[in-house]
């Protein structure tokens, strides 16, 4: 079992070195570190209604219960949120700026909203930069294609059992789980 996961790890960090040539042989930019900087206590809420047309809708009420609803005392009046991009007939993603501890709470609490159907179709992640999706992008892809490798030698009193892909961004592993 270890030397699978020692395995993984090698073929993570070769991919790691050959995804991006130019930023992982000279590291990555000053302007890439900043912006992870700035981001790294940040998170990002993807699915969360937004309603223009209703002159009382509110972003601060609805991002509110939805942190009531995970168990967070998150107080919205010390902190910023704002959300991104274009509005093409579809909720816009909405960034929440935390400290560390905080986002660590939410980001734990954030599993609950799969059992919650006021939420269903709300995801809350990490804030990542352009750079980091592609590295975590890419790393998913191999991290497949390893488990059906994986899978395709796995010997017959074992086909009970399926290599599989886990974890959230940055955490994601492999690991032989039952059907």
């Amino acid at each position: 079992q270890k030397i699978n996961e020692l395995e993984v790890k090698s073929k993570l960090w070769e991919l790691n070195f050959q995804s991006t040539p130019s930023v992982s042989q000279s590291g990555p930019t000053p302007h890439e570190l900043q912006l992870q900087k700035s981001k790294e206590n940040n998170l990002i809420i993807f699915g969360m209604r937004e309603n223009h047309h209703d002159a009382s809708w509110n972003d601060k009420d609805e991002l509110q219960a939805l942190l009531s609803d995970l168990g967070s005392t998150v107080n919205l009046d010390e902190t910023n949120f704002f959300r991104v991009g274009r509005n093409l007939e579809r909720s816009r993603p909405l960034i929440l700026k935390l400290n560390q501890d905080k986002k660590a709470k939410i980001l734990f609490m954030a599993k609950n909203l799969k059992n919650n159907q006021r939420w269903a179709g709300v995801a809350i992640t990490h804030d990542l930069t352009k750079l980091q999706c592609q590295e975590e992008k890419a790393r998913e892809a191999e991290l497949k294609r390893m488990a059906e490798e994986k899978n395709q030698r796995l010997h017959e009193n074992d086909k009970a059992k399926r290599w599989r892909v886990i974890g959230g961004r940055g955490a994601r592993r492999l690991v032989l789980a039952d059907l």
